[in-house]
């Protein structure tokens, strides 16, 4: 009994991990989907601020950091719309259209907290030859 329990347990892990290693991309792209989805639009602010009588001075504001706590995506506007867009043509099949929205996603916006997943979008686009 205990053999094939054991038998039973080893050939359902085999056939998982046969089923998880046919769909990597489907799992890299849902994935990256669901990220952009949590992206917050930044809202420019509609005044300036003063600081010591200073006219217009821009203050930056602190982002305190917790150990452990994952600090929120923000995007602006456009840019995120850029995103999405490159993103829905590559989950739709449109491949050379999309590597060229995030290559002009990189272009436009070199600083972007979405930097990273673009490139690893681009990288996984360019292997689906």
């Amino acid at each position: 009994m205990n053999r094939t329990l054991l038998t039973a347990l080893l050939a359902l892990f085999v056939s998982s991990a046969a089923v998880a290693a046919e769909t990597p991309q489907a799992g890299f792209w849902e994935a990256l989907k669901a990220k952009a989805e949590k992206v917050t639009p930044r809202k420019k602010s509609p005044a300036n601020t003063a600081v010591g009588g200073v006219r217009s001075a821009k203050q930056q504001e602190a982002e305190l950091y917790w150990k452990g706590k994952e600090q929120p995506l923000e995007a602006d506007p456009e840019e995120l719309d850029v995103f999405k867009q490159a993103l829905q043509m590559a989950a739709g099949g449109q491949r050379q259209e999309s590597i060229k929205l995030f290559e002009a996603f990189l272009g436009r916006y070199p600083q972007s907290q979405l930097k990273m997943d673009c490139l690893k979008a681009l990288e996984q686009l360019k292997q689906e030859k």
